[in-house]
Protein backbone atom coordinates (compact mmCIF):
# COMPACT_ATOMS: atom_id res chain seq x y z
CA UNK A 1 0.00 0.00 0.00
CA UNK A 2 2.99 2.31 -0.45
CA UNK A 3 1.61 4.12 -3.52
CA UNK A 4 -1.68 5.09 -1.86
CA UNK A 5 -2.77 7.09 1.17
CA UNK A 6 -5.19 4.48 2.50
CA UNK A 7 -5.54 3.94 6.23
CA UNK A 8 -4.71 0.34 7.11
CA UNK A 9 -8.04 -0.15 8.90
CA UNK A 10 -9.95 1.15 5.86
CA UNK A 11 -8.10 -1.47 3.86
CA UNK A 12 -8.86 -4.33 6.26
CA UNK A 13 -12.65 -3.82 6.17
CA UNK A 14 -12.94 -6.50 8.83
CA UNK A 15 -16.03 -8.00 10.36
CA UNK A 16 -16.75 -11.22 12.22
CA UNK A 17 -19.71 -13.56 12.34
CA UNK A 18 -20.48 -16.98 13.74
CA UNK A 19 -21.90 -19.72 11.53
CA UNK A 20 -22.97 -23.32 11.87
CA UNK A 21 -20.81 -26.24 10.80
CA UNK A 22 -23.46 -27.02 8.18
CA UNK A 23 -23.14 -23.54 6.68
CA UNK A 24 -19.34 -23.78 6.74
CA UNK A 25 -19.51 -27.04 4.75
CA UNK A 26 -21.93 -25.56 2.21
CA UNK A 27 -19.85 -22.41 1.69
CA UNK A 28 -16.48 -24.09 1.31
CA UNK A 29 -17.06 -27.51 -0.29
CA UNK A 30 -16.56 -26.55 -3.96
CA UNK A 31 -13.96 -23.81 -3.55
CA UNK A 32 -11.92 -25.97 -1.17
CA UNK A 33 -11.64 -28.72 -3.80
CA UNK A 34 -10.56 -26.20 -6.45
CA UNK A 35 -7.95 -24.71 -4.15
CA UNK A 36 -6.63 -28.11 -3.10
CA UNK A 37 -6.03 -29.06 -6.74
CA UNK A 38 -3.87 -25.94 -7.01
CA UNK A 39 -2.06 -26.58 -3.71
CA UNK A 40 -1.28 -30.25 -4.25
CA UNK A 41 2.03 -29.53 -6.04
CA UNK A 42 3.23 -27.82 -2.87
CA UNK A 43 1.98 -30.75 -0.75
CA UNK A 44 -0.48 -28.42 0.96
CA UNK A 45 -4.16 -29.01 1.68
CA UNK A 46 -7.16 -27.37 3.32
CA UNK A 47 -8.85 -30.12 5.30
CA UNK A 48 -12.57 -30.75 5.47
CA UNK A 49 -12.66 -29.44 9.04
CA UNK A 50 -10.94 -26.18 8.03
CA UNK A 51 -7.23 -26.43 8.86
CA UNK A 52 -4.13 -26.14 6.67
CA UNK A 53 -1.82 -29.16 6.58
CA UNK A 54 1.48 -29.96 4.88
CA UNK A 55 2.52 -33.36 3.65
CA UNK A 56 6.18 -34.39 3.69
CA UNK A 57 7.91 -37.56 2.54
CA UNK A 58 11.03 -39.03 4.06
CA UNK A 59 12.90 -42.32 3.84
CA UNK A 60 12.60 -44.95 6.54
CA UNK A 61 14.19 -48.36 7.01
CA UNK A 62 17.53 -47.37 5.44
CA UNK A 63 19.52 -49.04 8.23
CA UNK A 64 17.86 -52.36 7.46
CA UNK A 65 18.65 -52.04 3.79
CA UNK A 66 14.99 -51.74 2.86
CA UNK A 67 14.34 -48.00 2.47
CA UNK A 68 10.72 -46.95 1.97
CA UNK A 69 8.94 -43.64 1.50
CA UNK A 70 7.05 -42.60 4.61
CA UNK A 71 4.45 -39.84 4.48
CA UNK A 72 3.82 -37.57 7.43
CA UNK A 73 1.17 -34.86 7.64
CA UNK A 74 1.82 -31.76 9.73
CA UNK A 75 -1.01 -29.55 10.93
CA UNK A 76 0.08 -25.96 10.36
CA UNK A 77 -2.95 -23.99 11.61
CA UNK A 78 -6.32 -24.30 13.30
CA UNK A 79 -7.88 -22.18 10.52
CA UNK A 80 -8.14 -21.98 6.76
CA UNK A 81 -8.04 -19.01 4.37
CA UNK A 82 -10.41 -18.87 1.40
CA UNK A 83 -9.94 -16.04 -1.13
CA UNK A 84 -13.03 -14.15 -2.32
CA UNK A 85 -11.75 -11.14 -4.32
CA UNK A 86 -8.63 -9.56 -5.71
CA UNK A 87 -8.24 -6.06 -4.26
CA UNK A 88 -7.43 -2.99 -6.33
CA UNK A 89 -6.69 0.57 -5.27
CA UNK A 90 -5.93 3.61 -7.40
CA UNK A 91 -2.30 4.65 -7.47
CA UNK A 92 -0.94 8.17 -7.88
CA UNK A 93 -1.06 7.80 -11.67
CA UNK A 94 -4.79 6.83 -11.50
CA UNK A 95 -3.98 3.29 -12.59
CA UNK A 96 -5.45 0.46 -10.53
CA UNK A 97 -2.91 -1.56 -8.58
CA UNK A 98 -3.55 -5.06 -7.22
CA UNK A 99 -2.76 -4.57 -3.55
CA UNK A 100 -3.97 -7.78 -1.96
CA UNK A 101 -6.78 -10.25 -1.61
CA UNK A 102 -10.10 -10.34 0.22
CA UNK A 103 -10.46 -13.53 2.24
CA UNK A 104 -12.74 -15.47 4.51
CA UNK A 105 -10.95 -17.05 7.44
CA UNK A 106 -12.73 -19.98 9.07
CA UNK A 107 -11.82 -21.49 12.41
CA UNK A 108 -13.70 -24.27 14.19
CA UNK A 109 -14.87 -23.38 17.70
CA UNK A 110 -16.90 -26.48 18.47
CA UNK A 111 -18.55 -29.41 16.75
CA UNK A 112 -21.42 -27.21 15.56
CA UNK A 113 -19.92 -23.73 15.42
CA UNK A 114 -17.34 -21.82 13.33
CA UNK A 115 -16.00 -18.31 13.53
CA UNK A 116 -15.89 -16.56 10.15
CA UNK A 117 -13.68 -13.49 9.71
CA UNK A 118 -14.09 -11.35 6.60
CA UNK A 119 -10.79 -9.57 6.05
CA UNK A 120 -8.72 -7.85 3.39
CA UNK A 121 -5.04 -8.74 3.33
CA UNK A 122 -2.52 -6.51 1.60
CA UNK A 123 0.41 -8.05 -0.28
CA UNK A 124 2.72 -6.79 2.44
CA UNK A 125 0.63 -8.39 5.18
CA UNK A 126 0.62 -11.70 3.34
CA UNK A 127 4.42 -11.61 2.99
CA UNK A 128 5.14 -10.62 6.59
CA UNK A 129 2.35 -12.52 8.33
CA UNK A 130 1.68 -9.59 10.68
CA UNK A 131 -2.10 -9.96 10.16
CA UNK A 132 -1.99 -12.95 12.51
CA UNK A 133 -2.61 -10.99 15.69
CA UNK A 134 -5.67 -9.82 17.61
CA UNK A 135 -5.43 -6.27 16.24
CA UNK A 136 -5.87 -7.38 12.63
CA UNK A 137 -7.66 -10.74 12.76
CA UNK A 138 -8.52 -12.58 16.00
CA UNK A 139 -6.80 -14.25 18.91
CA UNK A 140 -8.52 -17.56 18.09
CA UNK A 141 -6.28 -18.08 15.05
CA UNK A 142 -3.35 -20.36 15.84
CA UNK A 143 -0.18 -20.86 13.79
CA UNK A 144 1.40 -23.82 15.56
CA UNK A 145 5.00 -22.81 14.76
CA UNK A 146 6.35 -19.51 13.47
CA UNK A 147 8.33 -21.36 10.81
CA UNK A 148 5.07 -22.79 9.40
CA UNK A 149 4.01 -19.39 8.08
CA UNK A 150 6.14 -19.91 4.97
CA UNK A 151 3.68 -22.63 3.89
CA UNK A 152 0.63 -20.56 4.85
CA UNK A 153 1.94 -17.65 2.76
CA UNK A 154 2.36 -19.93 -0.26
CA UNK A 155 -1.15 -21.35 0.27
CA UNK A 156 -2.75 -17.88 0.30
CA UNK A 157 -0.86 -16.70 -2.80
CA UNK A 158 -1.56 -19.82 -4.84
CA UNK A 159 -5.22 -20.05 -3.82
CA UNK A 160 -5.97 -16.72 -5.54
CA UNK A 161 -5.62 -18.62 -8.83
CA UNK A 162 -9.05 -20.07 -8.07
CA UNK A 163 -10.60 -16.60 -8.50
CA UNK A 164 -12.20 -15.57 -11.77
CA UNK A 165 -10.99 -12.38 -13.48
CA UNK A 166 -14.29 -10.71 -12.56
CA UNK A 167 -13.96 -11.46 -8.84
CA UNK A 168 -12.44 -8.25 -7.54
CA UNK A 169 -13.10 -5.21 -5.37
CA UNK A 170 -12.08 -1.62 -6.01
CA UNK A 171 -11.57 0.89 -3.22
CA UNK A 172 -13.40 4.11 -4.04
CA UNK A 173 -14.91 6.93 -1.97
CA UNK A 174 -13.98 5.27 1.31
CA UNK A 175 -15.68 1.96 0.51
CA UNK A 176 -14.84 -1.29 -1.21
CA UNK A 177 -16.91 -1.67 -4.37
CA UNK A 178 -17.53 -5.30 -5.30
CA UNK A 179 -17.77 -6.01 -9.02
CA UNK A 180 -20.96 -7.95 -9.76
CA UNK A 181 -20.77 -8.16 -13.56
CA UNK A 182 -19.01 -11.30 -14.75
CA UNK A 183 -18.16 -9.66 -18.08
CA UNK A 184 -16.22 -6.71 -16.59
CA UNK A 185 -12.55 -7.32 -15.83
CA UNK A 186 -10.40 -4.84 -13.94
CA UNK A 187 -8.92 -3.59 -17.24
CA UNK A 188 -12.40 -2.78 -18.51
CA UNK A 189 -13.30 -1.10 -15.21
CA UNK A 190 -10.19 1.04 -15.49
CA UNK A 191 -11.13 1.95 -19.07
CA UNK A 192 -14.59 2.97 -17.86
CA UNK A 193 -13.06 5.24 -15.21
CA UNK A 194 -10.86 6.85 -17.84
CA UNK A 195 -13.82 7.52 -20.14
CA UNK A 196 -15.79 9.10 -17.32
CA UNK A 197 -12.85 11.30 -16.32
CA UNK A 198 -12.55 12.46 -19.94
CA UNK A 199 -16.29 13.15 -20.18
CA UNK A 200 -16.87 10.41 -22.77
CA UNK A 201 -20.11 8.36 -22.49
CA UNK A 202 -19.48 4.89 -21.14
CA UNK A 203 -19.50 2.30 -23.94
CA UNK A 204 -17.92 -0.42 -21.82
CA UNK A 205 -20.61 -3.01 -22.43
CA UNK A 206 -20.15 -2.82 -26.21
CA UNK A 207 -17.47 -5.34 -27.06
CA UNK A 208 -17.80 -4.80 -30.82
CA UNK A 209 -18.39 -1.00 -30.95
CA UNK A 210 -22.03 -1.38 -31.92
CA UNK A 211 -24.61 1.16 -30.77
CA UNK A 212 -26.12 0.43 -27.39
CA UNK A 213 -29.57 -1.11 -27.38
CA UNK A 214 -32.27 1.08 -25.87
CA UNK A 215 -33.43 0.06 -22.38
CA UNK A 216 -36.24 -2.44 -22.45
CA UNK A 217 -38.23 -0.30 -20.00
CA UNK A 218 -39.01 3.10 -21.49
CA UNK A 219 -42.13 4.49 -19.75
CA UNK A 220 -43.44 4.97 -16.22
CA UNK A 221 -46.53 2.78 -16.79
CA UNK A 222 -44.21 -0.05 -17.85
CA UNK A 223 -42.64 0.31 -14.42
CA UNK A 224 -45.81 -0.74 -12.58
CA UNK A 225 -45.38 -4.52 -13.03
CA UNK A 226 -41.81 -4.19 -11.74
CA UNK A 227 -42.89 -2.18 -8.69
CA UNK A 228 -45.76 -4.55 -7.95
CA UNK A 229 -43.29 -7.46 -7.90
CA UNK A 230 -40.85 -5.44 -5.80
CA UNK A 231 -43.60 -4.63 -3.28
CA UNK A 232 -44.53 -8.32 -3.17
CA UNK A 233 -40.90 -9.25 -2.60
CA UNK A 234 -40.64 -6.79 0.30
CA UNK A 235 -43.76 -8.33 1.85
CA UNK A 236 -42.45 -11.87 1.30
CA UNK A 237 -38.88 -11.56 2.59
CA UNK A 238 -38.22 -11.39 6.34
CA UNK A 239 -38.01 -7.76 7.49
CA UNK A 240 -35.74 -6.37 10.19
CA UNK A 241 -35.30 -2.92 11.60
CA UNK A 242 -32.01 -1.44 10.39
CA UNK A 243 -29.31 -2.32 12.89
CA UNK A 244 -30.76 -5.78 13.62
CA UNK A 245 -28.73 -8.86 12.74
CA UNK A 246 -30.89 -11.66 11.26
CA UNK A 247 -30.78 -15.09 12.87
CA UNK A 248 -29.67 -16.62 9.55
CA UNK A 249 -27.15 -15.53 6.92
CA UNK A 250 -29.67 -15.65 4.07
CA UNK A 251 -29.35 -12.61 1.78
CA UNK A 252 -33.10 -12.66 1.04
CA UNK A 253 -33.99 -10.17 3.77
CA UNK A 254 -35.14 -6.55 3.98
CA UNK A 255 -34.02 -3.94 6.49
CA UNK A 256 -36.02 -0.78 7.09
CA UNK A 257 -36.03 2.49 8.99
CA UNK A 258 -38.49 5.39 8.95
CA UNK A 259 -37.58 6.46 5.41
CA UNK A 260 -36.14 3.52 3.46
CA UNK A 261 -36.28 -0.16 2.69
CA UNK A 262 -32.75 -1.59 2.35
CA UNK A 263 -32.66 -4.56 -0.05
CA UNK A 264 -29.41 -6.46 -0.80
CA UNK A 265 -28.68 -5.30 -4.33
CA UNK A 266 -27.37 -8.47 -5.96
CA UNK A 267 -29.95 -10.81 -4.42
CA UNK A 268 -32.81 -8.40 -5.17
CA UNK A 269 -31.95 -8.18 -8.86
CA UNK A 270 -31.46 -11.92 -9.14
CA UNK A 271 -34.87 -12.59 -7.58
CA UNK A 272 -36.67 -9.82 -9.47
CA UNK A 273 -35.36 -10.90 -12.86
CA UNK A 274 -36.47 -14.47 -12.20
CA UNK A 275 -39.95 -13.32 -11.14
CA UNK A 276 -40.35 -11.00 -14.12
CA UNK A 277 -39.19 -13.63 -16.59
CA UNK A 278 -41.68 -16.11 -15.16
CA UNK A 279 -44.45 -13.50 -15.37
CA UNK A 280 -43.49 -12.58 -18.95
CA UNK A 281 -43.39 -8.82 -18.30
CA UNK A 282 -39.94 -8.00 -19.68
CA UNK A 283 -37.15 -9.53 -21.70
CA UNK A 284 -34.85 -9.44 -18.70
CA UNK A 285 -31.87 -10.88 -20.55
CA UNK A 286 -31.46 -7.57 -22.46
CA UNK A 287 -28.11 -5.94 -21.67
CA UNK A 288 -29.60 -2.62 -20.61
CA UNK A 289 -32.57 -3.93 -18.66
CA UNK A 290 -31.20 -3.05 -15.23
CA UNK A 291 -29.93 0.32 -16.43
CA UNK A 292 -33.34 1.17 -17.87
CA UNK A 293 -35.22 0.19 -14.73
CA UNK A 294 -32.84 2.05 -12.44
CA UNK A 295 -32.97 5.19 -14.61
CA UNK A 296 -36.77 5.33 -14.31
CA UNK A 297 -36.74 4.51 -10.59
CA UNK A 298 -34.33 7.42 -10.13
CA UNK A 299 -36.35 9.78 -12.33
CA UNK A 300 -39.49 8.97 -10.35
CA UNK A 301 -37.53 9.49 -7.10
CA UNK A 302 -38.40 6.02 -5.85
CA UNK A 303 -34.82 5.02 -4.98
CA UNK A 304 -31.85 6.79 -3.49
CA UNK A 305 -28.98 7.36 -5.92
CA UNK A 306 -25.38 7.51 -4.69
CA UNK A 307 -22.81 9.65 -6.51
CA UNK A 308 -19.16 8.66 -6.30
CA UNK A 309 -17.04 11.64 -5.31
CA UNK A 310 -14.02 10.87 -7.48
CA UNK A 311 -15.65 9.72 -10.73
CA UNK A 312 -19.03 11.48 -10.32
CA UNK A 313 -20.64 8.19 -11.37
CA UNK A 314 -24.23 7.73 -10.21
CA UNK A 315 -25.07 4.35 -8.71
CA UNK A 316 -28.26 2.63 -7.62
CA UNK A 317 -26.32 0.17 -5.44
CA UNK A 318 -25.73 2.31 -2.38
CA UNK A 319 -23.36 1.52 0.45
CA UNK A 320 -25.12 0.90 3.75
CA UNK A 321 -24.25 -0.50 7.15
CA UNK A 322 -27.31 -2.67 7.81
CA UNK A 323 -26.13 -3.79 11.23
CA UNK A 324 -22.91 -3.55 13.21
CA UNK A 325 -20.04 -4.97 11.19
CA UNK A 326 -22.14 -5.68 8.07
CA UNK A 327 -21.81 -3.35 5.08
CA UNK A 328 -23.71 -4.10 1.89
CA UNK A 329 -24.51 -2.65 -1.48
CA UNK A 330 -28.27 -2.14 -1.32
CA UNK A 331 -31.29 -0.70 -3.07
CA UNK A 332 -32.49 2.18 -0.87
CA UNK A 333 -36.20 2.33 -1.70
CA UNK A 334 -38.28 5.23 -0.38
CA UNK A 335 -41.04 3.53 1.61
CA UNK A 336 -43.77 6.15 1.39
CA UNK A 337 -43.05 7.04 -2.24
CA UNK A 338 -43.28 3.39 -3.33
CA UNK A 339 -46.67 2.96 -1.67
CA UNK A 340 -48.00 6.28 -3.00
CA UNK A 341 -46.71 5.61 -6.52
CA UNK A 342 -48.36 2.21 -6.73
CA UNK A 343 -51.64 3.50 -5.35
CA UNK A 344 -51.78 6.63 -7.54
CA UNK A 345 -50.70 5.03 -10.81
CA UNK A 346 -52.75 1.87 -10.34
CA UNK A 347 -55.88 3.99 -9.86
CA UNK A 348 -55.15 5.99 -13.04
CA UNK A 349 -54.89 2.90 -15.24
Amino acid sequence: MKETDMNVYDFLDKYIEYISAKQYAAETAKIRLRINRILQKEKLEITRSGTIVHESIHKSGESSGNPQDEVSVTKLTNFCVIPTHRLYVQGNDSRYIEEGVGVRIYTKLSKKKYKLIHLNLSNEMIEKGNWLNANYSAQDLILYKKSFYHHVCIAIKLSTRALASSEYKVFTDGYWYENEDESITIDEYEKMDRLIAEGIPNQLSLSNNQESEKPTVSGKHELLPFLAELSSLIETWPRFEKGTKPSTNDDSVVWFDREYYYLPYKQTWSTMEERLRDAGFYRTNDKDFRKGIEAILSAEQLIKIETETKSNRERADCNASVYKGKKLRVFKVYKARLENYLQTNSESQ
